[in-house]
């Protein structure tokens, strides 16, 4: 079986060796992006925070790949899909969609870190770890013309503890993508499959999210600051408030209760305290800029 890989991160960078060892499949080609590109849904460049440059590796493996900044729709991209013949697309650490006319020349499947239907779209462990969900996990799936909304080809589940920040979810949901891919290759399971012609899930469609996102509601209860701090930790930008014009990232911290004045930065035996609404959060790793 030929597979076609996009992607653009540490995952997409693990699936290839993985997906290269199994005896019934063979990378016949890449698509790949720099880490800074432009996309539809914002006006600015958009940084891939988690991004891998897949150039070596497949120079290593010698497989055939192409690099876009803008999407996938230009004749280049067409034209090199059409050049590697794969019987399958597999999509991981992307942000561009796929469209109709690409998936009519091979049929194409994703990987989402959320028990789809469930955190469709944009940021899904950051959004469960807000919602404070108990569990979350990964999801491979057939591509369409909707958003995750294809038909379900496996997933995996894997708890949130207490003590998990956003980079602890990201090894879990690497792992376990990895493990579901293999399985489903080496089972046969998506041999032969049309995704486009599957009944279609509904599904509820969370927003991509940016660095301004991080930004503390000094309303927030406890439990808020806490998730958010977590949600919001390398390798990401990290949550931040202003206090007197200058902006506190906070990277990890305890929460805790407290009634008092809002909005005080102060220091005690080397630790800084931030104080929100009926919070004080005492910031273990932090930076103040100005």
């Amino acid at each position: 079986m030929k597979i076609l890989i996009v992607g653009a991160t540490n995952l997409t960078e693990r699936v290839m060796r993985e997906i290269h060892s199994l005896d019934s499949v063979r990378i016949c080609g890449v698509i790949t992006s720099p880490k800074t590109f432009q996309i539809s849904y914002s006006r600015e460049s958009v940084v891939n925070m988690k991004h891998a440059d897949l150039t070596s590796i497949c120079d290593e493996l010698a497989i055939p790949h192409i690099s876009t900044d803008n999407g996938m729709k230009n004749q280049a991209i067409t034209d090199f899909i059409e050049s590697v013949k794969p019987d399958l697309m597999v999509v991981c650490g992307w942000y561009y969609m796929i469209g109709k006319s690409i998936r009519d020349i091979v049929p194409a499947i994703g990987v989402h870190a959320s028990l789809l239907p469930k955190y469709a779209g944009g940021a899904p462990l950051v959004w469960a770890m807000l919602e404070g969900e108990p569990e979350t996990g990964v999801s491979v799936f057939g591509l369409t013309d909707g958003v995750d909304n294809g038909k379900v080809y496996g997933q995996v589940s894997f708890e949130i503890l207490q003590d998990d920040d956003i980079s602890d979810l990201i090894i879990k949901s690497e792992e376990a993508s990895i493990a579901l891919l293999k399985e489903l290759f080496i089972s046969g399971a998506l041999m032969g499959i049309n995704p486009d012609s599957e009944p279609k899930n509904v599904v509820e469609v969370y927003r991509q999210r940016s660095p301004d996102d991080a930004e503390l509601d000094p309303s927030g209860t406890p439990e808020y600051f806490e998730r958010m701090i977590k949600s919001q930790t390398h390798p990401y930008s990290g949550a931040f408030s202003v206090v007197d014009q200058k902006k506190v990232v906070i990277w990890k911290a305890n929460v805790i209760q407290y009634c008092g004045a809002m909005g005080i930065l102060h220091s005690s035996k080397n630790l800084k305290h931030l104080h929100l609404n009926n919070s004080c959060i005492e910031m273990l790793e932090f930076e103040i800029r100005t």
